[in-house]
């Protein structure tokens, strides 16, 4: 994999994701069986997660389904604490289950071993979003196959520094949402500043 072109540091490795979570894929109960939907299972499909490269947390979904139809199909219960990651037509979106929950055929999820924090392998995945697409086998309706991505490895640091290195960028990521906010709130002022000048001007007032 490209990621292997730089050396890591000591106490590091590579690992491929098939080596350090379990990779399970999703699917989508019969539509026109009315008992498969609307349970207490959460199912989530691509379209309820925020844009490509943004993390969060997931607990809910506009549509559920039922324990039948999650017997009666692909579709598979996730532990909470397992990463969702998006792997067909669009590549990248990703969350952390909030809940034991079950996704479409859009997704691939992992469930992490003792030795990889949760947290840590979502920042990973972002990070290598661009590597993962590359991977896909088509160039009209992209998709990535779980025989291709759970050959995708991961620099594994120690449990410790996975840890830290989380704390640190999850610091960071709150540290620009609120440039972020600070500097939509400044341009909405210079915007009500710019209109209110136009008017000035023309009223001769200006």
């Amino acid at each position: 994999m490209e990621q292997q072109l730089y050396k890591l540091p000591e106490g590091w490795e590579w690992q491929p994701l098939s080596s350090v979570t379990e990779v399970v894929g999703g699917g989508t109960p019969k539509t026109k069986v009315p008992e498969y939907w609307g349970g207490d299972v959460v199912w989530l499909s691509p379209t309820v997660l925020p844009a490509i490269g943004e993390l969060t947390y997931i607990s809910d979904s506009s549509k559920k389904i039922t324990k039948n139809g999650l017997a009666k199909s692909s579709a598979r219960l996730v532990p909470a604490g397992a990463v969702v990651y998006s792997t067909r037509a669009t590549i990248g979106k990703i969350a952390i289950a909030g809940c034991d929950l079950a996704t479409n055929q859009g997704f691939t999820n992992f469930i992490c071993s003792d030795e990889l924090y949760n947290r840590y392998l979502a920042y990973v995945l972002v990070r290598q979003t661009q590597a993962i697409a590359s991977l896909s086998n088509s160039t009209t309706f992209k998709e990535v196959s779980k025989t291709n991505i759970k050959s995708v490895e991961t620099p594994l640091p120690p449990l410790n520094e996975q840890k830290r290195i989380v704390a640190k960028l999850d610091a960071l990521s709150e540290r620009t949402r609120t440039l972020e906010a600070e500097t939509q709130e400044r341009l909405g002022q210079l915007i009500a500043l710019k209109s209110s000048l136009l008017d000035t001007a023309f009223r001769g007032q200006l």
